[in-house]
């Protein structure tokens, strides 16, 4: 991993109206808070991976990186500019550079499509497909996820795939208009256990190939600790934790943190690890406590937890954790 910044993320939001609260005068009106205030970066040619409890915010960001949701306040910074003043042909490049694998193979792809035409049409919308034989470049992409020998599989259609073999697909479609960077929205989590290892083994030697970057969505953190050289822990809309993926999975220090490694199985018979439970009731979106968000579930909750909001502050070089436990005052 190169240590050159090429996205930042800072302050981002993300409010939903509740569509019940719709009528309701503007200041009266109710909204989700998927998103409050999150900052971070990705540097070149790494995958970082973000890591949560389902809710938490983490296809919200994949989302609004990949420019399928508006944000509600902050900036996406990608080498040097804010996304959202991007216009013309910037905008178009920035939407060619970011594209996206969603969690499920068998939507993801047009069922009356064959898998020529799946993987072709970026190349057609982008208008790259000018002054370049389109079955050599789709075969080529084919034989770049390892869909061996691609006239195999070029005039099926997505039925008459596997699941693992549809997300190749869909992988080879990204790939297919060279980008610069993947969301990978839990790609895996509705394959078989038998091929999730080999499809996140070609992710990440794709990624090096082709020098990617790789936004990695997960609630497993075996996969996280796999793939991906940093990583975020997102708790209702807000950073716990971000650090190098060694740092966080071996020396948690959030509370949060903890019980999620926790319950992370040891494959070595011999090492034990205490079970942390989570405990306590999980905070409305809606209606947000003052103080940490994790503050009920939490068994070193002390009086100022349930008042003042912790700030994000480095511990160690590159590891950084929102909690009273480790603030200065």
């Amino acid at each position: 991993m190169e240590n050159v910044k090429i996205l930042e993320v800072i302050n981002l939001k993300k409010y939903f109206p509740l569509k019940s609260a719709s009528f309701r005068p503007f200041a009266q009106r109710q909204y989700l808070q998927a998103l409050d205030g999150i900052s971070f970066a990705m540097y070149k040619n790494e995958i970082l991976g973000i890591a949560g409890e389902s809710g938490c915010g983490k296809t919200t960001t994949g989302n609004i990186l990949a420019g399928l949701y508006e944000k509600t306040s902050g900036q996406v910074i990608y080498k040097g500019k804010d996304i959202s003043n991007l216009k013309g042909k910037e905008l178009k490049q920035w939407k060619k550079d970011v594209q996206m694998i969603f969690q499920d193979p068998f939507n993801s792809l047009n069922p009356r499509f064959t898998v020529f035409r799946n993987v072709v049409e970026p190349l057609r919308i982008y208008g790259l497909n000018k002054n370049v034989n389109e079955i050599e470049v789709v075969s080529n992409a084919l034989e770049a996820v390892e869909l061996r020998p691609a006239k195999m599989f070029l005039y099926r259609f997505p039925h008459q795939l596997s699941g693992g073999q549809r997300q190749r697909v869909s992988l080879a479609r990204c790939l297919v208009i060279n980008p610069k960077f993947i969301i990978a929205d839990e790609p895996v989590s509705m394959l078989d256990v038998s091929i999730r290892s080999a499809f996140l083994e070609l992710l990440k030697n794709l990624q090096q190939e082709e020098e990617l970057n790789v936004f990695y969505i997960s609630h497993n953190l075996s996969e996280i600790r796999y793939i991906s050289q940093r990583m975020v822990i997102l708790y209702l809309g807000k950073i716990a934790e971000i650090g190098s993926t060694d740092q966080v999975i071996d020396n948690p220090k959030h509370p949060y943190t903890q019980k999620l490694i926790s319950a992370v199985p040891i494959i070595d018979p011999n090492r034990k690890r205490e079970r942390i439970s989570i405990e306590g009731e999980i905070p409305d979106l809606v209606n947000l406590p003052p103080g940490c968000r994790f503050q009920s579930r939490c068994s070193y909750a002390e009086k100022k937890c349930f008042a003042i909001d912790p700030e994000l502050i480095q511990i160690e070089d590159g590891h950084s954790v929102a909690c009273h436990l480790y603030s200065r005052s």
